[in-house]
């Protein structure tokens, strides 16, 4: 439950988004009164693909893991969403029903924004066409990113790969050095993004913990600054 408190703090919270920083008093007040707010727990799904499109959503605390499939329905990779970012964003303009899924990876709060509410800002604000193409810009820089790390046969250097893309897309600052990821990420979703098994990824992790590269805390994992010189790669 949403107390009013907290509805009010939201709305000022998503003031300063940049899908609503560009717009006059008047206009930002219309839209905030069409913006609701919702929390989820752990794992509870937000949507499914071919569920309608009613939504875009803007996360304000916890972490989505969004999840694309082939058409046999297998889910093959995910993404995420961290505060602050706003999800779906492929389709947006072009289809009626959501072409991925979603859902809570941790405890989380989302503001949602009406996509009706949404087109009409994109057709008569450039400033909010203009960080809504940045946005998809970067998603698509991420896929390539992600795909050209984990295309090699190697499964060692795949799972190391996949886990030097989470600490860079997810990971913050942890003391002098380290890098630290603020959620916990399982061997189950870096089997899934690195296109491993469960049991190698557990098995890779264990020996990087033992050789002093990356660190477990309450599950969270950190990342000394020798796995990120050792697992910096560069890509053109």
């Amino acid at each position: 439950m949403i107390t009013e408190k907290e509805v009010q703090r939201y709305r000022s919270e998503i003031s300063d988004h940049k899908l609503f920083g560009c717009l006059n008093g008047d206009e930002q007040s219309a839209c905030l009164e069409q913006i609701t707010f919702k929390r989820f727990l752990k794992g509870n799904v937000i949507f499914d693909v071919n569920d309608k499109r009613d939504f875009i959503y803007v996360v304000l605390d916890g972490l989505v893991k969004i999840e694309r499939g082939d058409r046999a329905g297998i889910f093959q990779n995910y993404m995420y969403a961290t505060p602050n970012q706003i999800f779906p964003i492929g389709g947006m303009l072009q289809s009626e029903y959501y072409t991925v899924s979603s859902r809570a990876a941790t405890r989380l709060t989302v503001a949602k924004v009406p996509v009706k509410l949404i087109e009409r800002l994109i057709k008569t604000h450039y400033e909010v066409s203009a960080y809504l193409f940045e946005q998809f810009e970067n998603i698509l820089n991420n896929s390539e990113i992600l795909r050209l790390r984990t295309v090699c046969s190697n499964t060692t250097t795949r799972i190391t790969q996949a886990l030097q893309y989470l600490s860079e897309n997810l990971a913050d600052k942890h003391g002098e050095s380290s890098l630290r990821i603020p959620y916990v990420i399982t061997h189950e979703d870096i089997a899934t993004i690195s296109g491993t098994r469960r049991e190698t990824v557990g098995r890779v992790i264990q020996n990087l913990i033992g050789e002093g590269y990356i660190g477990r805390d309450s599950g969270m994992f950190i990342f000394e600054s020798k796995f990120n010189k050792m697992n910096k790669i560069v890509l053109n």
